[in-house]
């Protein structure tokens, strides 16, 4: 049974970040981590709802001999534990992650302060196991008691002697432990949950990343340029629906015109055979003469649309500007369909499909020496036979 649980052990820290970083030292850092943390828990649960209820039945004095026997022991043990355990962790921690920024602001990180402040609950319970409880306890019996179950050879005390008063039922270590233990065990309960949850969320690096993968780039900005004039333009959000196209025009040099009559904004997609559409705009001037202009266009798709910008002039001629933005669906608008065609032979078994860019499929077929070909256009399968050689796979 004790290999069949050390082995469990194993199977957790194989599954664990440890592992994935492909080194001895934090591997063997959480193996040791999740021992020592399944015997400190393990313990306290087994206390709670086994041994303590099994001594229920008992007489105070066998009570009291048994508790203050198995304390001491199993506050030892754990005492141990927790020294190998605030080693074991930071250090493994390390190996996982050293940035402490990005631990401190990850998922990561704050089931990781949960899981510290669980434990120095269970910690504060086990002191209040060794000096609220194991220590008066001994002193109430006169000390014979706890030196017995200690080891020092002293007998109980005669409970039949005259002038012997037994504490008071409020003083009995039972009495006291019965419902720390249970709450130190549910304390331990719900610290496995933020272990488990930590086992199967990301490390810092990896919610970074998927945080950057998840962010769409909202916009357009750019600076332009015609033949005598400079346009400063941003297209907002750049999304499929209705979209911001800001204008600022002055010239090359930064200047403002001064024979700006207005602007035209056209918007194409020649993919789709939409020809120009022109929007409206509205014209606004700031305090250092700059003419800025605004326009709403409503994208339908996603694609690449075309922007033509006209700024019309007076005593010059007009300056234009065409670009392209790109339009990129969101993941509702994403639709993939899959369409499954059977291969005509039932022991077919392919493997290592490959394109050839002129809608045909190739398909190696580990059961037969010979080649699938599959087209596309008519969704048809042919086969090729390659009797000569045992067996033939597409690389």
């Amino acid at each position: 049974m004790l290999v069949a649980s050390l082995v469990l052990i194993f199977t957790t820290t194989m599954l664990g970040h440890g592992t994935a970083t492909e080194l001895a030292a934090p591997m063997i850092l959480d193996y040791v981590h999740n021992l020592l943390s399944s015997v400190w828990i393990g313990g306290v649960i087994f206390l709670a709802f086994v041994i303590l209820p099994t001594l229920a039945k008992l007489d105070w004095m066998e009570k009291e001999k048994i508790v203050l026997a198995i304390l001491p022991r199993y506050s030892g043990m754990i005492t141990i534990a927790l020294g190998i355990l605030i080693i074991t962790g930071p250090t493994l921690l390390w190996f996982l992650e050293s940035d402490v920024t990005s631990i401190t602001n990850s998922t990561y990180g704050f089931l990781i302060f949960a899981k510290i402040f669980l434990a120095l609950v269970m910690i504060g319970l086990g002191g209040y196991f060794q000096f609220k409880v194991q220590r008066p306890a001994v002193k109430n019996l006169g000390g014979a008691i706890g030196a017995g179950v200690f080891g020092f050879g002293q007998k109980p005390p005669d409970v039949s002697k005259e002038g012997f008063e037994p504490p008071t039922i409020e003083a009995l270590a039972y009495k006291k432990i019965k419902k720390p233990i249970k709450a130190s065990a549910i304390t331990g309960i719900i610290l496995l949950g933020v272990v488990s949850l930590l086992v199967n969320s990301s490390l810092p690096a990896g919610e970074v990343q998927t945080a950057e993968a998840q962010t769409a780039t909202f916009g357009f900005s750019s600076i332009l340029f015609s033949e005598q004039a400079k346009f400063d333009v941003s297209v907002l959000p750049v999304g499929v629906g209705p979209n911001t196209i800001n204008v600022i025009v002055s010239a090359i040099d930064g200047d403002p015109f001064s024979d700006i009559s207005g602007l035209k904004i056209k918007v194409s997609n020649p993919q789709r055979n939409i020809s120009p559409i022109e929007i409206s705009t509205i014209e606004s001037q700031s305090s250092n003469g700059v003419t800025e202009f605004e326009g709403e266009a409503t994208f339908g798709f996603a694609g690449t649309w075309q922007i033509e910008i006209e700024a019309q002039r007076t005593q010059a001629a007009n300056e234009s500007i065409v670009f392209d933005v790109l339009v990129k669906p969101t993941l509702s608008e994403i639709r993939t369909e899959i369409t499954e065609y059977d291969f005509p032979e039932a022991d077919s078994a392919p493997l290592y499909p490959r394109y050839d860019g002129d809608n045909t499929i190739w398909i190696s077929d580990a059961a037969e020496p010979r080649l699938w070909k599959f087209t596309l256009d008519d969704r048809q399968f042919s086969s090729y036979d390659f009797l000569e050689f045992p067996q033939y796979f597409l690389t």
